[in-house]
C-alpha cells in the first residue's frame, strides 16, 4: 500500500520528483485513494551582521612649534673710563688786621616823630545790587510711562499651546515737578559810609648834624690758603648686565599622520533557511478536505 509521507519525502528531491511522482500516482489509484499536490513556502530568517561603514583613512595633521622663554644676560652699558676732578684743598688761618682806620665822621641825627591820630572816612557810601533767587515750589502729578497696549501671550492648556491676546492698562507713575512761585529780581540796598580812627605821623623835632671821631677798628680776618692743589684721576666704570628674557623656539613644527580606524555597522538581511517545497497530501473529494501530509 502507498504511503503519503514517502511520497512527500520523495517529491522535495527535484533530483527524483518525476518518477516518484507516477509511482505516487498508480499506487492511489490502486487503492482507491486521493491525492492533490501541495506547496510549502520558503523559510527565512533576519541575521544581523557586521559591515563597513567608513574604511580607515590616514590623516595629515598640523603640529604647531612649541616656544619657551629663556634667560640671558645681556650687557646694558659698556665698561668705560671716566676722568674724575678732584678739588684743591683749602685751610682757614686767623690773622689781626685793621679792618676801618680810626675817623672823623658827621652823624645825621634823624627827626623824631609822633603819632596823632584822627578821624578818617575809611570807606564811603555805596549801592550794591543783590540778586534774590527765585521761589520755586514742586508739585506732584501723575505721569504716564507707558501706554496701554495688546500683548500676545501663549499658555498651555491640556497639554496644547493655546495664543490669546491680553490687554494691558496704561502705567502711570507719580513725579515731581517744579512750579515758579515769583520771579528771580534784583534788589539796591545803599551801604553807609564807613569811617575809623587813623594814626598820623607829625615831625616833633627837626633832624641836625653832628660831628663824632670814630677810632680805628681792628679785628681777627680768616684767611683761606690752598692746602693741595687741584688734580685729575681717571676711574674704570665698569660695564652693566642685566638678565632679559627672549623667546625661543623648543620644538619645530612638524606633521603628523593619523590613522583613523574604520567604522562599521549593524545591518540586518533576511536569509533563506529552507527553502519552499512541492508534495502531495491526500485529498477527499467529498468533503474538499486535505489530510496531513508531513
Amino acid at each position: 500500500m502507498f504511503r503519503p509521507s514517502f511520497a512527500v519525502r520523495l517529491a522535495s528531491r527535484p533530483f527524483v520528483a518525476g518518477a516518484a511522482l507516477l509511482a505516487a500516482l498508480s499506487a492511489a489509484e490502486a487503492g482507491g485513494r486521493c491525492y492533490r499536490q501541495v506547496t510549502h513556502p520558503a523559510h527565512y530568517e533576519t541575521r544581523y551582521e557586521q559591515v563597513l561603514a567608513r574604511p580607515a583613512t590616514t590623516v595629515a595633521r598640523v603640529v604647531p612649534a612649541v616656544y619657551g622663554q629663556v634667560a640671558e644676560r645681556v650687557m646694558v652699558e659698556p665698561a668705560r673710563h671716566i676722568a674724575r676732578v678732584i678739588p684743591a684743598t683749602y685751610a682757614t688761618v686767623n690773622e689781626r688786621v685793621m679792618i676801618e682806620p680810626a675817623r672823623a665822621v658827621s652823624r645825621v641825627v634823624p627827626a623824631v616823630y609822633g603819632a596823632v591820630n584822627e578821624s578818617v572816612m575809611i570807606e564811603p557810601a555805596r549801592s550794591l545790587a543783590r540778586h534774590v533767587p527765585a521761589v520755586v515750589r514742586h508739585v506732584a502729578e501723575q505721569v504716564e510711562i507707558e501706554p496701554a497696549r495688546k500683548v500676545w501671550q501663549v499658555t498651555r492648556e491640556h497639554g496644547r499651546a493655546v495664543g490669546c491676546w491680553v490687554h494691558q492698562p496704561a502705567r502711570y507713575e507719580t513725579r515731581m515737578r517744579a512750579v515758579e512761585e515769583s520771579p528771580a529780581r534784583v534788589v539796591h540796598e545803599t551801604i553807609p559810609a564807613r569811617y575809623g580812627v587813623q594814626s598820623r605821623t607829625i615831625e616833633v623835632q627837626p633832624a641836625r648834624t653832628v660831628i663824632e671821631t670814630i677810632p680805628p677798628v681792628w679785628g681777627v680776618r680768616a684767611r683761606t690758603v690752598e692746602t693741595s692743589p687741584a688734580r685729575t684721576v681717571y676711574e674704570t666704570v665698569p660695564a652693566v648686565y642685566a638678565t632679559r628674557m627672549r623667546t625661543v623656539e623648543v620644538q619645530p613644527a612638524r606633521t603628523v599622520h593619523e590613522t583613523m580606524p574604520a567604522e562599521y555597522r549593524t545591518v540586518a538581511r533576511q536569509v533563506l533557511v529552507r527553502p519552499a517545497t512541492t508534495g502531495w497530501a491526500p485529498y477527499d473529494p467529498r468533503c474538499g478536505a486535505y489530510a496531513a501530509a508531513y
